[in-house]
């Protein structure tokens, strides 16, 4: 500590708390505080307490310069508080990014022109692969596009129906009693 600083080099110097006062410019009173470290001397006196005692001002504050630490501490905060700043755009910045795409899917996927599907009458009940299945074609009746409610991917895939969008929906119906038919399964007459 600098209090103890004080009273080694004074004492080295045969230098009393009055005379160190006097060559610094200030109260005996203050010399005392400072030796109790309960005050410490601004800049301009630690530089004449150098000069007195001819020792560097390191030496005086000892080999911890506490306005360095200081600035080491606050440039560490700082560096701290800018990574989290940068974590906390970057990890807000993807969660919106994800809430506006999961937005942006369901309102596609849901209401694209606030179409409704309406039903043509056209669906039978089958058992096809060990299961009994209804398969029934929609028109969108937004744009007069055909949904089909075919659980069998087998179905769609070797029917081609994916690129299947408008067509008349009994023939459709037709082609996938048909292929259910031809491979082992049975279909309920219409009624």
């Amino acid at each position: 500590m600098i209090g103890e600083k004080i009273i080694s080099e004074r004492k080295k110097h045969k230098l009393n708390q009055e005379d160190l006062a006097e060559l610094i410019g200030v109260t005996r009173q203050t010399i005392s505080n400072w030796e109790l470290n309960e005050t410490s001397p601004d800049l301009k006196q630690a530089q004449k307490l150098s000069d007195i005692f001819n020792i560097s001002m390191d030496e005086l504050i000892g080999k911890k310069n506490i306005i360095l630490e200081k600035i080491d501490k606050t440039e560490s905060n700082s560096n701290l508080i800018i990574k989290l700043i940068k974590t906390l755009g970057i990890t807000l910045g993807t969660l919106i990014f994800i809430l506006v795409c999961i937005i942006g899917i369901y309102f596609y996927t849901t209401n694209y022109y606030e179409s409704e599907l309406i039903s043509t009458g056209e669906g039978r009940t089958c058992y096809y692969n060990g299961k009994i299945s209804n398969y029934v074609i929609m028109k969108n009746n937004g744009d007069n596009s055909l949904s089909f409610d075919i659980e069998e991917s087998s179905i769609v895939n070797d029917l081609n129906l994916y690129n299947v969008k408008t067509g008349n929906p009994k023939e459709i119906l037709d082609k996938i009693v048909k292929y259910i038919e031809d491979n082992g399964g049975v279909c309920l007459d219409e009624k």
